[in-house]
């Protein structure tokens, strides 16, 4: 009896262990996004097709979503569908997805650079422009940092 429960406990630990290890990204197609990231991806890219689709779990539910496209753009969507992440490489984001006050931000200090990236934070905005500077902005989208790369 003195070894079964030595022997339970390592096996326990050996199950608990590769369920745990399943949280990673599954590779997946388009038609397992959900509509809103699917209606999004034809609005703001119908230029470009997807190449690769990544579903982030954790433990048993979905967490998000992570599309690359042919041309190089990552796209991240939270679990419900919304985007969260739009980067690019060479070419700007699309200016819609960009909140006015932050696009009208940008062409007055910056008016020569392009948004290579965004992404939808909890408490703010974070922008990086083609020169590499990088913009937070809240909220309220007002400027509070701004890094110089």
């Amino acid at each position: 009896m003195k070894r079964i429960y030595p022997l339970c406990l390592v096996l326990l630990l050996v199950v608990s262990t590769s369920l745990l290890a399943d949280n990673d990204r599954n590779a997946s197609t388009a038609e397992n996004l959900p509509a809103t990231s699917r209606e999004f991806l034809n609005t703001h890219f119908r230029n470009t097709h997807i190449s690769y689709v990544e579903i982030d779990k954790y433990l048993f539910w979905i967490s998000g979503y992570e599309v690359i496209l042919v041309d190089g753009t990552e796209v991240n969507f939270a679990r419900n569908g919304e985007w969260t992440e739009v980067e690019r490489k060479k070419e700007a984001v699309p200016a819609v997805i960009i909140p006015k006050k932050i696009t009208a931000y940008i062409k007055e200090n910056f008016p020569q650079q392009m948004v290579l990236a965004i992404e939808k934070e909890f408490k703010k905005w974070e922008i990086k422009l083609n020169n590499g500077m990088e913009l937070s902005f809240n909220k309220k989208e007002e400027i509070i940092e701004v890094d110089a790369d």
